[in-house]
């Protein structure tokens, strides 16, 4: 689940936003999945829900009474350097807003804030997470099986697979081979699969059976019509 946080001391600002977020992102659970949208009406009062919740999104107001939106992005820099910052100011203040560059704030959307632009900014944001999120989850698992994975178990080596592998590819180079069915055949994942034949021939499996067809090939032209 994402969590994204929204800090105006100002109401109607604070809930035009997270109409905004709701509409345009925490609706499509199907794109984004499930979305839980927080509110602080200050910085103070938003660092602690930021530290309980640790959000993954922070769009912050810069003037604000307690703690401004300078401060937190500071704050949130030194706890929660995982946590997205995006300022939100009026034209006016952009030069001071520039002060939190220094917290790597990764955006700052202008007040009037345009739907549009809103949008644009929001959507890049979740979909570069989404990204991250399932990338973590794709080397999780590849490293879940490079641990645990018990070749001996089965009575084979290593080497005896990557044979396997190979007898498969210069027996049937010529049918439709798929990184997939070879898997299935040896008892791997296509992911371990695709790690193991690399480690043991420097290829990956589609390069190696697209060379060994092109040899194949020259050597048929080599024997006459």
């Amino acid at each position: 689940m994402l969590k994204i946080l929204i800090v105006d001391d100002e109401y109607i600002e604070r809930k035009g936003l997270i109409m905004l977020c709701r509409r345009y992102f925490a609706e499509d659970t199907e794109k984004y999945g499930q979305i839980e949208l927080l509110e602080a009406e200050n910085g103070r009062v938003a660092l602690e829900i930021a530290l309980r919740e640790r959000p993954n999104i922070v769009l912050t107001d810069i003037r604000m009474p307690l703690m401004d939106g300078i401060a937190l992005a500071e704050g949130l820099h030194n706890a929660l350097p995982e946590t997205v910052t995006v300022i939100i100011s009026a034209y006016g203040e952009f030069e001071y807003a520039r002060q939190a560059i220094e917290y790597k704030v990764s955006h700052y959307i202008l007040k009037p804030i345009n739907p549009a632009d809103f949008r644009i900014v929001m959507g890049e944001l979740l979909e570069r997470m989404m990204e991250k999120k399932l990338k973590g989850k794709e080397d999780q698992k590849l490293k879940k099986e490079l641990t645990s994975y018990n070749l001996s178990a089965r009575g084979k080596s290593m080497d005896r697979v990557v044979n396997e592998i190979l007898s498969i590819l210069h027996n049937e180079y010529m049918e439709q081979i798929s990184v997939e069915s070879i898997a299935e055949r040896v008892y791997l994942s296509p992911s371990y699969l695709s790690y193991l034949f690399k480690k043991y021939t420097n290829r990956t499996i589609i390069k190696y059976l697209t060379e060994l067809r092109l040899e194949k090939a020259a050597e048929i032209l080599k024997q006459g019509n």
